[in-house]
């Protein structure tokens, strides 16, 4: 693949995870625990799609998983993926991370960039 055709898929990559971050959002606040949502971030990489799902509290997490809300996050996210035809979408390649903003606050010095690196 030539530089023309990799700046290409990266930018039809980002373009995909801007649509699904809107349609995601939606899809969210009509969601009962959505309120506690306080921040979703992509990390593409060439092989794999890094999800970050950022709940208010670091209890929220443990929460999450125990209450089954990161599963159906999971699920929802990859619907989206295959609908809105992300570039070489295979639900095996693709990771979710789901931590907190207080837990960002306090190990990374508040910055979402300390979190994501």
């Amino acid at each position: 693949m030539n530089l023309d055709e990799q700046e290409k898929l990266r930018r039809r990559k980002w373009e995909v995870l801007k649509r699904v971050r809107a349609t995601f959002q939606a899809w969210s606040e009509r969601q009962p625990r959505a309120a506690k949502m306080h921040g979703l971030e992509f990390m593409p990489h060439r092989k794999f799609l890094e999800i970050y799902f950022f709940y208010e509290k670091d209890a929220d997490v443990t929460e999450g998983e125990l209450q089954g809300f990161s599963e159906l996050i999971r699920q929802e996210m990859l619907r989206e993926l295959a609908e809105l035809q992300y570039p070489d979408f295979e639900p095996s390649r693709v990771r979710f991370v789901f931590d907190s903003h207080e837990n960002v606050v306090k190990n990374y010095q508040g910055s979402y960039f300390f979190r994501l690196r």
